[in-house]
């Protein structure tokens, strides 16, 4: 099977199933709050499994460091968070590029999906060429207009401890990908499609808010289609020790603080499956993957396909 079908059947696959957990989760939990705590804690269990997987496939890639080094790098990231996490108190909009970043991140690894599954191991090198970073930068911001309208500022509003508003617009998001999706279609003529297609979501984009997709389920839609989408690839390529050993790693420690009880294991639990921190630690993994793919052929990233908006 060639590398473009093996996308389009992991694409195909990884959205059916996030779209089925979604849909299960409105049938186990009918009302709005148990429902977003139930997707966050299952984004937040599966994403830190890809989160730690990451960090140990792409070892090798990264030199070898002392002790020292190494502890020092972990006193600086935990420095950082302690920081975030003190200006979510009173600054909670610190969470929207956070927000940006991560969606950015989910789009454009589906953008070069097609060359990901060229490869038999790691991800396709992070492309220095334009064509594929305006198509990820389009439905970069068509996602973010999506979890706008989904109510996205309230939802991480009610994250942080101040509660204080979170103002996230939807149309300037929707303005900026219709701008860039049309801007494909004219100035990138092999990515005519894509320019198309994205600037008719754009367009499409209140009908669809009407729906009744709220930020939760938006956010659990894409970020499990993400991580879904790299079970996938992994599992094919036959890491299949590796991947249970690494969500294993993740799934005990959850496991354990959803069974405690008391006010302790109530705030540890508010601050481990909360979205505003996930995305600290998924912006850290963003970093760390787009070191990882760049490289000297990292121009030689196929073209994206007509779902960069996926």
């Amino acid at each position: 099977m060639s590398a473009t079908a093996r996308a389009w059947r992991n694409r195909a696959a990884s959205l059916g199933l996030a779209g089925a957990a979604v849909a299960a989760a409105r049938a186990i939990a009918p009302d709005p709050e148990q429902r977003a705590t139930l997707l966050y804690i299952l984004v937040v269990v599966l994403g830190y499994g890809h989160l730690l997987g990451a960090a140990w496939f792409s070892r090798h890639a990264s030199p070898r460091r002392g002790a020292g080094e190494a502890l020092w790098r972990v006193a600086v990231v935990l420095a950082v968070f302690a920081v975030y996490v003190t200006l979510l108190q009173g600054l909670p909009l610190v969470v929207l590029p956070l927000l940006v970043i991560s969606t950015w991140h989910t789009v454009e690894n589906d953008v070069v999906l097609e060359a990901t599954c060229a490869r038999p191991s790691g991800a396709a090198a992070f492309s220095r060429a334009p064509a594929p970073h305006g198509v990820a930068f389009a439905g970069t911001a068509l996602l973010v207009a999506l979890f706008a309208s989904a109510g996205a500022g309230p939802a991480l509003a009610s994250a942080t401890a101040s509660g204080a508003l979170v103002q996230v617009t939807a149309a300037p998001w929707r303005g900026l990908a219709s701008a860039s999706a049309l801007a494909i279609a004219v100035l990138l003529p092999r990515h005519r499609l894509e320019g198309a297609l994205l600037a008719a979501a754009a367009a499409l984009l209140p009908a669809l808010s009407a729906g009744g997709l709220s930020f939760a389920e938006a956010f659990a839609l894409f970020g499990l289609y993400h991580l879904l989408s790299w079970l996938w690839i992994l599992a094919e390529r036959g890491h299949w020790r590796r991947l249970l050993a690494v969500h294993a790693a993740s799934v005990a420690p959850c496991g354990a603080l959803l069974a405690l009880s008391g006010e302790a294991a109530e705030v540890a639990r508010a601050v481990a499956f909360s979205p505003a921190v996930y995305l600290f630690w998924s912006v850290l993994h963003v970093g760390q993957t787009v070191r990882a793919r760049l490289g000297p052929d990292s121009r030689a990233t196929a073209r994206p396909s007509g779902s960069g908006s996926a």
